[in-house]
């Protein structure tokens, strides 16, 4: 009983602990997709992915897909279990493998990988639950929206940071 009961609790824990890395990687996934065009066009393409970065929101953004590659990775080693250590190499093949993420591609290719990366892992998340044999974990959704105080001294609601900013900067215009 005590054996069966430490294995139920490994197996959950380790469901849990997949599921939270697939769920960071969705999370990470929505803001990039939510990130406004012009910002994507000013970080991706053959030639703007090579200039100086001088923009804060594009910093912010390439930050974000350096972040989405990492997730992917780790999202990616439950199915090395068992393999051994892995090389620098072989975990750059890992993260590859599950979808393009450079800022090298078109802005429409790339949120067209994040989709698809995002679409993979969330059927890798239910399959997670039904080879455990246990129900899915609820999804880790961070809360909508970002409140911010305005110069009057109200507050408002965006659904992004870079909304937030935007309004900030228009609003510091007028």
């Amino acid at each position: 009983t005590e054996k069966r009961d430490s294995t139920k609790r490994d197996q959950q824990a380790t469901l849990a602990s997949v599921q939270a890395d697939i769920d960071n990687f969705v999370n990470t996934g929505t803001q990039i997709l939510n990130t406004p065009i012009e910002v994507i066009r000013s970080a991706t393409g053959p030639i703007a992915s090579r200039l100086p970065t001088t923009s804060q929101a594009v910093a912010d953004f390439e930050a974000l897909v350096e972040t989405l590659g990492s997730q992917a990775f780790l999202a990616q080693i439950p199915k090395m279990k068992g393999s051994g250590a892995l090389s620098e190499k072989e975990g750059d093949k890992l993260q590859a493998s599950l979808q393009n993420l450079s800022l090298k591609q078109s802005p429409d290719q790339l949120k067209k990988s994040v989709t698809e990366a995002m679409r993979l892992l969330e059927k890798g998340r239910a399959t997670a639950a039904e080879r455990a044999g246990l129900p899915s974990t609820p999804r880790d959704i961070p809360a909508e929206g970002l409140t911010v105080r305005l110069p009057n001294g109200s507050t408002a609601t965006f659904p992004t940071k870079a909304a937030a900013d935007a309004y900030k900067k228009a609003a510091g215009s007028q």
